[in-house]
């Protein structure tokens, strides 16, 4: 039986940005995640060993043990092995059908446009858009897109 690689890893600038944004969508006030957002992003993207591994990559990065994982700690535990951003970039994918200018973000009207194509009904499509403009500024950013994407895996 061979052993399980232990070492950590390198991130490439856009897998950087890729994490960033998973962390950005769900940190708080104070710039951390909770430990059970943690583990759920963790398990949204698919962590090798599911919430299992996922609660000892937490003991291992939170040393402090006070609950809350910073962006340092967050970017530590995202260089553990097991760790892909495979579902990020698949998600970026479908945003970037939105994004048709690729300015960084959609407008309503764009999503509005393409959800459809989607599959989902009117109704589906304005409680899509209700999710994504948080702060019904008329633009949904990846991040947005993420966060909502990311909550729908955690049910």
């Amino acid at each position: 039986m061979s052993k399980p690689n232990t070492k950590t890893r390198t991130l490439t600038k856009e897998e950087t940005d890729d994490y960033l944004a998973a962390f950005n969508a769900f940190k708080g006030d104070d710039n951390s995640l909770d430990s059970r957002e943690f583990i759920c992003i963790l398990v949204a993207l698919g962590v090798e060993g599911g919430e299992e591994r996922a609660q000892t990559i937490l003991r291992k990065i939170n040393k402090n043990q006070d609950a809350k994982i910073t962006k340092n700690e967050y970017l530590e535990a995202i260089k553990q092995p097991g760790i892909n951003n495979s579902q990020i970039q698949r998600l970026k994918e479908v945003f970037d059908k939105f994004d048709h200018d690729n300015d960084g973000w959609a407008s309503n009207t764009d999503v509005i446009n393409k959800l459809p194509d989607l599959g989902l009904t009117e109704a589906e499509v304005k409680k899509q858009i209700e999710e994504l403009d948080e702060n019904r500024d008329g633009k949904i950013v990846f991040e947005d897109f993420l966060r909502v994407q990311l909550r729908i895996w955690q049910k």
